[in-house]
């Protein structure tokens, strides 16, 4: 759902947010300990779900999964492709 679709058009993303739109961490490259530090702040800033960005192209994209399933993460967005079978199911 974009912002426009909530009547949000200009206001900042706290607005979106505050009307059910979904809060995301970002993976891309960081480290996996970055991640990790990323989804913890993440866990701060809501009680609600939340998404975690990963890359499927990133050097540590299978170290990212790892904490990912680790952390319990509700939802992951995947740029770059969508993960083979194998992959998704560590």
């Amino acid at each position: 759902m974009r912002c426009d679709d909530l009547g949000l058009r200009g206001q900042p993303r706290r607005g979106h947010l505050e009307r059910g739109g979904l809060r995301r961490a970002r993976g891309g490259k960081h480290a996996p300990e970055l991640l990790a530090n990323e989804i913890a702040k993440t866990r701060e800033k809501t009680k609600n779900p939340f998404g975690v960005n990963l890359i499927t192209v990133a050097p540590a994209f299978k170290d990212h999964i790892d904490v990912v399933i680790r952390e319990k993460c509700p939802f992951v967005f995947f740029a770059g492709s969508i993960p083979s079978g194998r992959t998704s199911r560590r």
